[in-house]
């Protein structure tokens, strides 16, 4: 057997957390996937409520759009997570996202249902591995 036969074996961590935490997860997860997609905009839709001025808010949003502008992104448009020019740490994020959202799903509506979230993992990464949720309602894993 060759070494490029033998997968490295990984430490697996276990966290549990409760449904809030992890729709918070689905958001970070989500912002940050879509940064590296270059949808910029969700710097601003995330700080818009921070200013009291509109004039500051409106310069806060030109200011985004000039980075996307520096990355060659027009300011209407972003990478597809595909993309090569995103990385694997978004697209693994990405995957991960819809790990989470398919088994919040599947537990507020085990009859099932006919959003995206119900689907198989339309997997992103290359990632060999990817992690398993189990739901405490349900014994069977996403």
């Amino acid at each position: 057997m060759t070494n490029e036969n033998v997968e490295e074996k990984k430490t697996k961590y276990l966290l549990e957390i409760d449904e809030d935490h992890a729709r918070l997860l689905i958001e970070a997860l989500d912002f940050y996937s879509r940064v590296h997609m270059g949808q910029l905009e969700v710097i601003t839709e995330q700080h818009i409520h921070s200013f009291d001025d509109p004039e500051d808010c409106h310069r806060f949003r030109q200011t985004v759009l000039l980075l996307k502008d520096d990355l060659g992104i027009h300011q209407n448009a972003h990478w597809g997570i595909r993309s090569p020019k995103v990385i694997e740490g978004a697209k693994v994020a990405f995957d991960i996202q819809q790990i989470i959202r398919h088994r919040l799903a599947w537990d507020r509506h085990p009859e099932g249902g006919h959003t995206v979230d119900f689907g198989s993992l339309l997997r992103c990464s290359q990632s060999k591995s990817l992690p398993k949720i189990y739901g405490e309602k349900h014994d069977n894993q996403s």
